[in-house]
């Protein structure tokens, strides 16, 4: 490899970034699929795919199965999510975000960078706002956290 792990790690952040925001801005998108965005070990490659279950409790499988299949090193996962300033009434709604009030919830874009073997994941929020039929992607937040590997897949 010609550049660190360290500089990888702010590419895939990069490429994801741009390519959620530019997908998520497109009025044929609708939602995003989730997609991995890979280096590839042994070389400066970077490969990107879509992750396809049909049950999201499958999805940190067939996650890890693409990753060890294309030999990565490092990764960021993108997905679209929910959220909302109001836990309280999420938790009343048993986690059920269609219950809340349009002005209570939001929908995020979220990337999670990881390390094959690291303990710490990169993680970058951005809200969409949605105005008639265009989506806007806002400011993206970063920071590192210490992975759970209930939610990450820090080695595979």
């Amino acid at each position: 490899m010609s550049i660190t792990t360290g500089e990888m790690v702010q590419k895939l952040t990069t490429v994801a970034k741009t390519g959620a925001k530019t997908n998520l801005e497109k009025k044929e998108v609708g939602r995003l699929a989730p997609v991995v965005i890979m280096a590839i070990k042994h070389t400066d490659e970077i490969k990107m795919t879509s992750i396809a279950v049909e049950d999201e409790k499958y999805l940190k499988d067939a996650l890890k199965l693409c990753l060890q299949q294309y030999n990565a090193y490092a990764y960021t996962f993108i997905t679209q999510g929910k959220g909302t300033v109001f836990p309280e009434a999420l938790l009343m709604a048993k986690g059920n975000f269609n219950e809340l009030p349009l002005e209570d919830r939001y929908e995020i874009a979220t990337l999670q960078t990881i390390v094959k073997g690291s303990d710490i994941v990169s993680i970058s929020i951005a809200k969409i706002d949605t105005f008639a039929d265009n989506k806007s992607v806002g400011e993206w937040s970063d920071e590192s956290i210490t992975a759970n590997s209930k939610f990450y897949i820090t080695d595979w």
